[in-house]
């Protein structure tokens, strides 16, 4: 890329829709993510509590907390890199300029925008643990269960779209 020693030129990028941006776009496709999420949910709580004869009143009672809570912090990683891009802005560092593009097009083709979007995965993911252990333990889970139970919930469902390269869209 290249920098222009005009500081009154403004630059136009072409930038591809990535994938994890239609989650802070309400749209029809929210309709088909949200039931799958929820049934995700519910099946990962499901299966991290005690097999007992309560465990699926508990999962009805309590799942759509854990689903909006994931939605909640799914929206906080996506912010992070939804708004990466105008703070880092064009500075004239090539290495910048390259991972801020990458982060939108290809998240593997750049180290640095490999990493910021890791780092907005783990935000969401230690975001959606807090919030769900918080919600477990209100619940009246034991203190390891609701840790078990929210660090499975994290890890499994992650916003690992992060990372999906939009370019294969081929636009």
């Amino acid at each position: 890329m290249q920098h222009s020693k005009n500081k009154n030129e403004i630059k136009l990028y072409s930038v591809i829709c990535p994938i994890w941006f239609l989650m802070l776009m309400p749209s029809w496709q929210s309709l088909l993510i949200f039931p799958v999420n929820y049934i995700i949910d519910t099946a990962v709580t499901f299966f991290t509590l005690p097999k007992s004869e309560k465990r699926w009143s508990f999962c009805k009672r309590h799942t759509w907390k854990v689903f909006i809570a994931g939605l909640a912090a799914d929206l906080a990683g996506g912010l992070l890199l939804f708004l990466a891009v105008p703070v880092a802005g064009d500075t004239g560092i090539e290495w910048v300029d390259d991972a801020m593009i990458a982060i939108y097009g290809n998240p593997f083709s750049d180290y640095v925008a490999l990493a910021v979007c890791s780092a907005a995965i783990i935000v969401a993911a230690f975001l959606t643990y807090l919030i769900d252990k918080r919600i477990f333990l209100k619940a009246g889970l034991t203190i390891r269960q609701a840790k078990k139970s929210a660090i499975i919930l994290a890890v499994i469902t992650a916003p690992y779209l992060f990372l999906f390269p939009s370019e294969l869209l081929g636009t």
